[in-house]
């Protein structure tokens, strides 16, 4: 019997896994995503509801699109970074894109309930990109979670959105692929990102690679 991906501390690449979908309004297209539907409002000013694609199951045929890569100049460097900071866009109750989703790349949603689907794990979560050019909402997000204790270290779960953190790490420590928060999966703690920022200029526009 398939083990739900949420449940597995190592996914092993090639292996098959059910994964939660959305289904695209292009018929059989199935777009596997993380973690609950939410907004983010309060600091990204991101108030539109939306998912996260899961990356590890995401097929490499919509990779190599050329309407994704005309998309990937800016911010990321590569189709799989940039798809790392681009929702799910769900419009749960509406049928227009919000102002603050402009400038996105997503796909069109038939349907915002997810379901469960066989899939084949393609990949290792690929480091959410944060740029020196982004040093506003990490901060203030960091700054939020900074005295924050993960409370169950066997399934820890990002206190920001709900994303599941198993699955995802870098040995003892995992950056949460839904917002790229650090955590130390033996403390507890959350692990900044910062520093590695601190000597970019304000405003500043770069393709470096993401901070790890």
């Amino acid at each position: 019997m398939l083990q739900r991906i949420h449940e597995v501390s190592e996914p092993v690449i090639g292996r098959y896994y059910l994964v939660q979908c959305l289904q695209s309004v292009k018929p059989g297209l199935w777009l596997p995503v993380i973690g609950p539907e939410h907004e983010d409002a309060a600091i990204i000013k991101f108030p539109a509801l939306h998912c996260h694609y899961d990356l590890r199951f995401f097929p490499a045929r919509l990779l190599a699109s050329k309407h994704l890569r005309d998309y990937t100049e800016y911010p990321a460097t590569n189709p799989l970074e940039f798809l790392m900071s681009a929702p799910v866009l769900t419009l749960r109750g509406s049928s227009t894109w919000p102002d603050s989703a402009r400038g996105y790349y997503w796909f069109h949603i038939s349907s915002p309930v997810p379901e469960w689907k066989r899939r084949k794990c393609l990949r290792e979560t690929p480091v959410f990109p944060w740029y020196p050019s982004a040093k506003g909402w990490p901060r203030q997000l960091e700054a939020c979670y900074a005295n924050v204790v993960l409370k169950d270290l066997d399934n820890p779960v990002c206190p920001h959105r709900g994303i599941p953190l198993k699955g995802h790490g870098q040995g003892d420590q995992v950056v949460c692929p839904g917002h790229g928060l650090k955590w130390n999966l033996k403390t507890g703690r959350m692990v900044s990102r910062l520093q590695k920022l601190e000597t970019a200029q304000e405003g500043e526009i770069t393709h470096d690679k993401a901070l790890a």
